[in-house]
């Protein structure tokens, strides 16, 4: 079996748009990015970066969870 290659992490980026406001734009290095607007301020556009890559961390630490409990499971640990 081929060995899985890790996730590509997501980046970040604020962009200053036409209407004074901010966006955040988003790429996972496999498809076009995505921009998400209407951030008032720089500082508002962080917050959000920061709870996204919360949010991401958390998510990647149930996967691991689900993932050692079955393995735990399969050796009869559980």
């Amino acid at each position: 079996m081929a060995p899985k290659h890790p996730k590509p992490r997501k980046t970040y980026r604020i962009v200053p748009q036409k209407d004074l406001t901010y966006g955040v734009e988003i790429s996972d290095g496999k498809s076009m990015p995505t921009i998400i607007t209407r951030f008032g301020t720089t500082a508002e556009a962080e917050a959000w970066i920061l709870e996204q890559k919360r949010l991401d961390l958390e998510a990647g630490a149930r996967k691991l969870g689900e993932t050692a409990k079955k393995i735990l499971k399969d050796r009869g640990v559980l």
